[in-house]
């Protein structure tokens, strides 16, 4: 049975082809459309998970602030009340009163700040501070006694950073050490006229990193990361378990989402094993495959699946920063030492919050760096101490104990 319209039948070739290539770029459009709807979709559906986390917060403070938490207050019952003009049976019973009355808050202080990890296999450095900000990791990596520089490395900084033009009229570049501590700095960015918070938090940038370069730190620094914005500078690196978790985040409302979601993670620990077996044995070709490989692998369409989409682009976008190790086999794929290096320090964070004073807090980042160094390069922090308060220098200096093993790796690489 021929079952064609008598309309088709009766086209031409050409008239026939050209009808198919119209239906064709609909079912292109109504895809389109589909995908977006799609992800208007998916995005709503964030928003209003979101959304109903943030009523629940705000419905827990509120009940916070009206003393509702707990149980809710019940009366008493009523039957045993004492008729009213009639004595109490039980002397010396009177109504209790709260606690609480005429108490007031006189002083809020925040105790918990942030806390900064650098270290590798040989030394762990822990430093405290307020802020969690670009400047603090700069400041944190000049041993927090920064030098403020507005070298060339400053100024090849800032041309990335999109400095507006009157600002850099007003500015030299040299290796002149400009400030020593934050108020002389701002003294002299005040000098220049230089008082808007975004250009104030650039050039600053700029000179501690021409600050930190300045000391002797190579400009090919690898920082590896778990994708905190204040460490992406250098040679900045990704952790790899870090980046599975936008994955790991994903809700998956469909079963097909879940098993697209599903496909992903094995398909992505199987190519981080073949990282891992090129760290150890890496080539040039292995090198192209990989890079073949993350292209293939993350340049994936799954159609109807938006977030799915979006999660890939942005490993796509991070291609650099992820295949780091291509280019530096010796640097790790994950930043898992530096997340047990801060496990000791969170739990005990947890349980006494915080120091009493500056002090205490730089003795407790002091000891308790000294103590993971000590473990990382096999030496016993209790004999290390013990050296430094006799003054015996049985145990050598640390830093000097990392220099020869630095050296020493240099050796072996070179041979």
């Amino acid at each position: 049975m021929n079952l064609l319209p008598e309309a088709v039948k009766s086209m031409s070739p050409s008239d026939l082809l050209s009808e198919i290539e119209r239906l064709l770029e609909v079912v292109r459009q109504q895809q389109q459309q589909i995908q977006a709807q799609q992800e208007v979709i998916e995005r709503l559906e964030t928003q209003v998970a979101q959304q109903g986390e943030r009523i629940k917060q705000l419905e827990e403070e509120l009940r916070a602030q009206k003393k509702l938490k707990g149980k809710p207050k019940l009366k008493a019952s009523q039957l045993n009340d004492t008729p009213a003009g009639e004595e109490m049976d039980k002397p010396g019973r009177r109504e209790k009163r709260s606690k609480k009355a005429g108490f007031t808050v006189d002083r809020v202080e925040i105790i918990n700040g942030y806390c900064t990890v650098i270290g590798n296999d040989w030394f762990t450095y822990f430093s405290s501070g307020s802020s969690k900000s670009r400047r603090n990791f700069l400041e944190v990596l000049q041993g927090r006694s920064p030098r403020y520089i507005l070298n060339d490395d400053a100024q090849q900084y800032l041309a990335t950073q999109g400095l507006a033009a009157k600002h850099w009229a007003t500015l030299t570049f040299s290796d002149q050490v400009l400030a020593t501590e934050a108020t002389a700095w701002q003294t002299y960015l005040s000098g220049l006229g230089i008082v808007s918070a975004n250009a104030v938090r650039v050039i600053t940038e700029a000179a501690l990193l021409g600050g930190v370069l300045a000391q002797g730190i190579r400009d090919d620094l690898r920082i590896l990361s778990d994708g905190a914005g204040q460490f992406n500078l250098l040679h900045h690196g990704l952790c790899w378990v870090h980046a599975e978790r936008a994955l790991r985040r994903l809700a998956g409302s469909t079963a097909q989402h879940r098993q697209n979601i599903a496909e992903m993670q094995d398909l992505l620990w199987t190519y981080y094993r073949q990282l891992q077996a090129y760290r150890q044995a890496p080539t040039a070709e292995a090198k192209q495959t990989l890079e073949e490989g993350f292209d293939q692998l993350f340049g994936r369409c799954y159609r109807h699946h938006a977030s799915l989409n979006i999660v890939l682009r942005q490993f796509r976008n991070r291609k650099a920063e992820l295949l780091r190790v291509l280019d530096c086999p010796e640097l790790p794929l994950h930043n898992n030492a530096s997340e047990t290096d801060i496990r000791e320090y969170v739990t005990r964070r947890k349980i006494s919050g915080t120091t009493r004073s500056e002090a205490g807090r730089q003795a407790r980042d002091t000891l308790v760096g000294l103590k993971k160094t000590c473990r990382k390069l096999g030496i016993s922090f209790w004999q290390y101490l013990l050296s430094r308060v006799h003054g015996d220098h049985r145990i050598p200096p640390l830093p000097d104990v990392i220099r020869a093993k630095a050296v020493a790796q240099q050796v072996a690489v070179a041979t």
